[in-house]
């Protein structure tokens, strides 16, 4: 499928995708990888081969980025190795690496190190997903690094692995299969929408370690947002609503609306809408899900109002003027996003619109002003 039509975009808001996206239809997936490597303007990769699995070295600050393709089974894998864990801090380091945001990375212990990694199929990764998935994890990779062994005294991987202008890539391995996906180029059947029957949740319809994992995602960046820009204060304002109004959408997006965490928050945020509660009743469950690791008390399930065809355009021109109140970019960052899951769960949209809108949101998850600016005009422009 191209990439444009998968989007709903047009090639032209990705000038600098342009030999990247060409690569994505020509489907020649280690051009692509190295031009979404270049594009990510990080540092020059060093590059290896190894049968069917191609490895790029990627320094970023003090740690290496080790992304590999495996033509096997087209599996992408970004690995960043951080530091090594000691049995005397490994609890510790552990469970705060398991706090710390990593964007779409998620943190593991690989033997005695830790590493943030991600895996998926190259052809579900279109040049701004992927684009976005390396320069989100290199940041990760480099701030951790530095922070974890300051903290608990551990190595860093990453210094260790630079061999002058080059890296040892000899420890780098296969990438993990992914097993329980069926293959890129079987055709998929999407069914038409009946209107009769419960719209899309999300991500998934079941509760997966995967699912759970990118629910505590959002949950985390909730609890940041909160701390860190002194909502914790008696203070509550209607912005402030609208804020924990899209997180708890996010949230849900990412966890499935079968969890009972996403339940939980989208039934807090429903009230909040309707003023039966104020943000004071939001600001503990984040750190409390955290906490639990996504675990709560069965919850019914969240009466979230259905969105009509005809209703549609004007939702989510609320949510485009909701975002417009905000200065700050991370605001506006949340309530576009938030808006944008409402429309993937709840409206009543044929599949193919739906599963252009999931693309559109995964392509969306920059934090920077050009990422969230380009954002803002697109759902304004689908508004109209």
């Amino acid at each position: 499928m191209d990439p444009a039509v998968l989007l709903a975009l047009h090639e032209e808001d990705y000038p600098q995708l342009r030999d990247a996206f060409a690569a994505f239809r020509a489907r020649d997936w280690r051009k692509f990888v190295g031009h979404c490597i270049y594009a990510a303007n990080i540092d020059r990769p060093h590059a290896e081969s190894r049968g069917d699995v191609h490895y790029w070295g990627v320094a970023c600050g003090s740690a290496l980025m080790v992304i590999s393709l495996d033509l096997g089974d087209n599996t992408i894998a970004i690995d960043a190795p951080i530091v090594d864990i000691r049995p005397e801090t490994e609890v510790a380091l552990l469970r705060a690496a398991l706090s710390m945001p990593t964007g779409p990375a998620r943190a593991a212990r690989r033997g005695d190190r830790l590493v943030l990694t991600k895996v998926h199929r190259i052809e579900s990764m279109p040049p701004p997903r992927l684009v976005y998935a390396i320069s989100d994890m290199a940041r990760a990779a480099d701030q951790l690094d530095n922070l974890f062994a300051l903290e608990f005294g551990v190595r860093m991987i990453g210094p260790g692995m630079r061999k002058g202008h080059l890296f040892d890539l000899s420890g780098a391995g296969t990438p993990r299969r992914l097993l329980n996906l069926e293959a890129a180029t079987k055709p998929v059947a999407l069914r038409p929408v009946e209107r009769t029957k419960q719209p899309s949740a999300g991500y998934a319809t079941t509760v997966t370690a995967d699912s759970v994992a990118r629910f505590l995602d959002v949950v985390r960046e909730a609890g940041q947002l909160v701390v860190s820009l002194g909502f914790t204060k008696d203070a509550p304002t209607d912005d402030e609503a609208i804020l924990h109004v899209a997180l708890a959408l996010r949230a849900a997006h990412a966890g499935g609306l079968e969890a009972d965490a996403s339940r939980l928050l989208l039934n807090t945020a429903l009230q909040l809408r309707t003023r039966a509660a104020t943000p004071s009743a939001m600001r503990p469950l984040y750190p409390r899900l955290l906490q639990d690791r996504g675990h709560c008390q069965p919850q019914r399930p969240a009466g979230w109002a259905r969105i009509v065809p005809e209703q549609v355009k004007s939702v989510l021109a609320g949510w485009v003027t909701a975002a417009a109140r905000f200065q700050l970019t991370a605001h506006r960052r949340v309530v576009l996003l938030g808006g944008l899951c409402e429309l993937i769960m709840f409206a009543e949209l044929p599949a193919n619109t739906v599963e252009r809108l999931r693309a559109l949101h995964a392509s969306s998850l920059g934090t920077d002003g050009a990422s969230v600016d380009t954002l803002h005009r697109t759902l304004e422009s689908i508004s109209r």
